[in-house]
């Protein structure tokens, strides 16, 4: 998870806890062939400790124009219920899950369109009048990552990989008693496999093909701690509700005992308009992403989302409600005896994530 540094290139890189990660950033681009604004977060661990102060340098995209600058944008992410279903088959088969991160994922493959940008700070003083042409594709580039997809395609069916039709980030591997599948969320990827040695093998290659960040057995991934245990598999987003219940201001609030009333009707004109309808899309924006380990959220905030055009003050009510009711104790189990029967043979796996 990340939290947004405020500040200028000119201000944040005077600080120490800053300027190593600028440079780094700076330095790699060049290296890569690439001479635009920056952004700078701070990344932290899965219980909300500071990992590194990461820089980006990153193109102003919005000023592209569509069929002279950039084409085609579209690229697939890995759907969440096929997270869900591929780490559950894991658990019950037993078998290696490990999380890989690739390095500076977009300026892997080269740009096809011709596009200029200026130059970065650190070097434009060096060159008055100069601008650079792209060689790579850059973050925010509005075709960036539709050309970082295709990278990663190619190289994985040049493994051996193919694709489920029904989530094109799911790629596998299944003949020969060897059992490898790759989930692919932008530049973090999901490696499950029945053989340890056929996934370190494919973590060797992808290291050779983009350079990447091997993060070892998944244990926090998309935001999502990931607990296995002999018994099952324990998701949860505890984190992610500290955040929650920071942006309301509610972090000391006793949990409500349910998320909204019986017989409370909500209709579109329930209530004043609120003065800044922005916060409530936000909050119910995050209740949306954390309905993926808690599901008993999943009508009141069906609900919610009705509202998001012209939202009133009642709803804002029932949001904070409902905000009340996301304990950070609460997570969700998958109990491996509930599903090893679905999972006795190849087809039935191949079933499983076909159907995710």
């Amino acid at each position: 998870m990340y939290g947004f540094a405020r500040g200028s290139f000119h201000f944040l890189s005077r600080w120490m806890i800053w300027a190593k990660g600028i440079w780094v950033e700076f330095d790699f681009l060049i290296l890569k062939g690439l001479f635009i604004s920056g952004v700078y977060k701070i990344k932290r661990r899965a219980y909300g400790s500071i990992e590194r102060y990461k820089a980006r340098l990153v193109a102003k995209g919005f000023t592209q124009v569509e069929g002279v600058d950039f084409n085609e944008t579209f690229a697939p992410v890995a759907k969440l219920v096929t997270v869900r279903c591929l780490l559950v088959v894991a658990v019950a088969k037993g078998w290696e899950i490990h999380q890989m991160n690739v390095n500076n994922a977009f300026l892997h493959r080269d740009l096809d369109e011709e596009v200029y940008m200026r130059l970065p700070p650190r070097y434009s003083s060096q060159r008055s009048g100069v601008v650079c042409r792209f060689k790579k594709s850059l973050y925010w580039l509005r075709q960036a990552l539709c050309n970082w997809y295709a990278k990663l395609a190619d190289s994985m069916r040049h493994y051996g990989f193919r694709q489920l039709g029904t989530d094109h980030s799911l790629f596998i591997i299944n003949r020969d008693n060897v059992f490898l599948a790759a989930l692919v969320y932008v530049d973090d990827i999901l490696v499950v496999g029945n053989n340890r040695e056929q996934c370190t093998c494919f973590k060797r290659y992808l290291d050779q093909c983009f350079c990447i960040k091997n993060l070892g057995p998944v244990r926090y991934f998309l935001g999502i701690e990931v607990a296995r245990m002999e018994s099952g598999l324990f998701l949860n987003q505890r984190k992610y509700v500290l955040e929650i219940l920071k942006e309301c201001g509610m972090l000391g609030a006793r949990p409500s005992t349910f998320p909204m009333e019986q017989h409370h009707w909500l209709t579109a004109d329930s209530g004043t308009p609120l003065n800044d309808p922005s916060r409530y899309r936000r909050l119910v924006g995050c209740l949306i992403y954390l309905t993926i380990t808690r599901p008993e959220l999943c009508y009141p905030v069906h609900i919610l989302s009705q509202f998001m055009q012209d939202p009133r003050q009642d709803h804002w009510d029932v949001v904070m409600r409902l905000s009340y009711d996301t304990s950070f104790n609460h997570e969700i189990f998958y109990n491996i005896r509930s599903v090893s029967h679905l999972l006795e043979d190849k087809e039935a796996i191949n079933s499983v994530l076909l159907f995710s």
